[in-house]
C-alpha cells in the first residue's frame, strides 16, 4: 500500500482567532490540526492540496489578522510515518465529556464506573475526538443512544462513533467508509476496544450496506455528502428512528434542514460549538 504524504502548514493563530479559522480550514479540506501555544499546524492530503487552496487560506488569514505577512505561511511535505511519531508526543488521554474518555493505545487509563473508555490508534486523517464536530455528535449519542438499538455509522473514519455505540450495548452496529485506510483503522481500534465482532465494517458507499432499518443513524461528514445522502438515509431509517448529523458549518444549517425536510425528516433539536452545528432529526415515514 502506498504511504500517504501530507502538506504541513504552520499558521500563527491562537485563541478566538483559531476558533474562527479552524472551521474554514476543515471546510477547505484539512484533515488534521495540532494546536501549539502560539500557532497551529494544519495537515492537508498532498493529492488535494493546490495553489487555489493556498491562496484562499492566505486571503482569509489576511482578513482575520491584517498584520499577517504571506512570508509567515510555511508549508512542507511530510510522510505519514513522521506525522504519526510526532502525534504520539502530543496526544494524551482526555475527557471528551464527563463520561466519555479517549485514550491513545500507548497510555493506560482505568475508567470510573460511569465512564466509557475508547482506546484508539490515531492516524492522521481520522478522528481522535478533539474536533468540535466529533464532540458534538458523541454528546448527542450520550443523550439518544439506548442499549439494543441498531446503529449505522456513516463515514466512520477511525470508528470512534461505532465503537462507542457497541460499547454502550447497541446491536447490530454497521459502519461504512469509502477509504480503505479508514476501514483498516476501524478494525484496529475495534479490536483495541474488544468490540471487533460487534461492528460490521463495510468498505464503500451507503449502497454497499445490506438493507435494513436502523434505529439510529449517525453521520459526521461534510456538507455536500450530507446533502447527497438525505434521501438514501431515509431508506435505511427505521420508523421514528433518530438521525444525528454533524460536520455542519453555521452557514450551511438552513440548507441541510431543508434537504432533510424534503426527505421526510423532522428536526427535533440542534446543538452548536463555535462555528459548527449538529442536528437531530426523527424520521416518521413518507407523509
Amino acid at each position: 500500500m502506498t504511504e500517504r504524504q501530507w502538506i504541513e502548514i504552520h499558521l500563527p493563530l491562537s485563541g478566538s482567532l483559531l476558533e474562527v479559522f479552524s472551521a474554514l480550514l476543515f471546510a477547505e479540506g484539512a484533515e488534521g490540526l495540532e494546536e501549539k501555544e502560539d500557532e497551529i499546524i494544519v495537515y492537508f492530503p498532498r493529492q488535494s492540496w493546490n495553489n487555489d487552496i493556498k491562496f484562499s487560506l492566505m486571503d482569509k488569514m489576511k482578513q482575520i489578522r491584517p498584520d499577517f505577512d504571506r512570508q509567515e505561511f510555511e508549508e512542507r511535505l511530510i510522510r505519514e510515518e513522521n506525522w504519526n511519531e510526532a502525534w504520539k508526543e502530543n496526544f494524551k488521554t482526555f475527557h471528551l465529556t464527563e463520561q466519555i474518555v479517549i485514550a491513545p493505545e500507548w497510555e493506560k487509563y482505568k475508567p470510573g464506573i460511569s465512564e466509557t473508555l475508547i482506546t484508539i490508534s490515531p492516524k492522521m486523517a481520522f478522528g481522535t475526538g478533539h474536533h468540535e464536530t466529533t464532540r458534538l455528535i458523541l454528546e448527542l449519542m450520550e443523550e439518544h443512544l439506548q442499549k439494543g438499538m441498531s446503529v449505522l455509522d456513516a463515514g466512520t473514519g477511525s470508528g470512534i462513533l461505532a465503537i462507542y455505540a457497541a460499547k454502550r450495548g447497541a446491536h447490530p452496529v454497521a459502519a461504512f467508509d469509502t477509504d480503505p485506510l479508514a476501514i483498516e483503522n476501524l478494525y484496529e481500534n475495534a479490536e483495541l476496544n474488544g468490540v471487533k465482532d460487534q461492528v460490521n465494517a463495510i468498505l464503500g458507499t451507503l449502497d454497499k450496506v445490506p438493507k435494513q432499518h436502523f434505529d439510529l443513524i449517525i453521520a459526521n461528514i461534510n456538507r455536500n455528502v450530507l446533502l447527497d445522502l438525505a434521501v438514501s438515509f431515509a431508506e435505511y431509517q427505521g420508523r421514528n428512528g433518530i438521525l444525528l448529523l454533524s460536520g455542519i458549518l453555521n452557514s450551511d444549517v438552513e440548507t441541510i434542514k431543508e434537504s432533510y425536510k424534503n426527505a421526510h425528516y423532522h428536526l427535533i433539536g440542534q446543538k452548536n460549538k463555535n462555528e459548527w452545528q449538529a442536528l437531530i432529526f426523527r424520521w416518521t415515514g413518507n407523509g
